[in-house]
């Protein structure tokens, strides 16, 4: 599982999943934002959140053939 990045250390150079500092997340792209406070903003499909503090990767999409079997009951 991954662990979530503060934008500090590093900034993502694709589509992930972000959190703000009012912990509202949004899946997209971080991008620097002069209007932001923290310096960084995301965007996805026209929706954007301001004050990014953290992100962290998206998982591998589902692959039905990689689940099989691993049903539980």
């Amino acid at each position: 599982m991954s662990e979530w990045i503060p934008i500090t250390k590093s900034i993502p150079d694709k589509e992930v999943l972000c959190c703000n500092s009012h912990k509202d997340m949004l899946m997209g792209y971080v991008y620097a934002d002069n209007e932001s406070n923290t310096g960084y903003a995301a965007e996805s499909e026209g929706c954007i959140l301001m004050d990014v503090t953290a992100w962290m990767p998206l998982p591998k999409p589902y692959r039905e053939e990689e689940n099989r079997g691993n049903a539980n009951g």
